[in-house]
């Protein structure tokens, strides 16, 4: 069943058979996305700064990425494919060789 839709970048109609597009094509949807962009930017004028403050902060406590040689605290661990993951019963078998490229 095809939906008629207008691309509200440029106007154009188009039939779709999905309920959810909304573009005419990949060029019309990446102005959209950067428009949305520009818009919450607008909205939100300080937030990079104020996620700037925070993570700067986290990384003066070491709270991050400190990594004390102690088995599974490194923020990396909890990823899977690493060793925490990969012990019997946490998820998976235990893999040969390094999962991560940090040293």
């Amino acid at each position: 069943m095809a939906k008629v839709v207008t691309c509200p970048i440029c106007g154009n109609t188009f039939e779709t058979g999905r309920p959810n597009k909304k573009y005419c094509s990949f060029t019309c949807k990446e102005a959209g996305r950067q428009l949305r962009r520009m818009k919450w930017e607008a909205a939100n004028p300080h937030y990079n700064a104020e996620y700037m403050k925070k993570y700067r902060t986290a990384q003066k406590e070491g709270a991050q990425h400190d990594h004390d040689g102690t088995p599974g605290t490194h923020p990396h661990d909890l990823r899977k494919g690493h060793s925490r993951y990969n012990e019997p019963g946490n998820g998976g078998p235990r893999k040969k060789g390094r999962t991560c490229r940090r040293g």
